[in-house]
C-alpha cells in the first residue's frame, strides 16, 4: 500500500512527502510516518522522516519537521539532516543517487 501512513499514523495532520522511486515504510510504534528508498542488495538506506505539522504533536517539541537519514549496511544513521523546510529535502533527494 503506497499510503501507509494512513493506517500507521491515522491522526496524522499532514500530506507525506513521497519522492518517485521512495515507498511508504511507516509503523506505528515509530515517532512519526517515513519514506524510504534502498539500493539494489540494501546496504544503503535513505530515509525521510515527516513529523506532525503541529508541533505539539511531535514527541520532540524543539525539532524539526523533516529528518533526511543516509545508513549504510545496517547501521545507525552515517548522514541526519534536520529541517522545516521541505523544499531543502527535495534538493537531497534530488542530489542524492543510490
Amino acid at each position: 500500500m503506497d499510503r501507509l501512513y494512513l493506517i500507521e499514523f491515522p491522526d496524522y495532520d499532514g500530506e507525506l512527502y513521497i519522492p518517485e522511486g521512495w515507498f511508504d515504510n511507516s509503523w506505528h510504534n515509530d515517532v512519526c510516518p517515513h519514506v524510504e528508498k534502498r539500493n539494489q542488495d540494501d546496504s544503503v538506506v535513505m530515509r525521510i522522516w515527516q513529523d506532525y505539522v503541529n508541533p505539539d504533536k511531535r514527541e520532540r517539541d524543539y525539532g524539526k519537521r523533516y529528518l533526511f537519514q543516509i545508513c549504510c549496511n545496517g547501521d545507525d544513521a552515517q548522514f541526519n539532516y534536520e529541517t522545516d523546510d521541505l523544499e531543502a529535502i527535495k534538493k537531497l533527494v534530488n542530489g542524492v543517487n543510490i
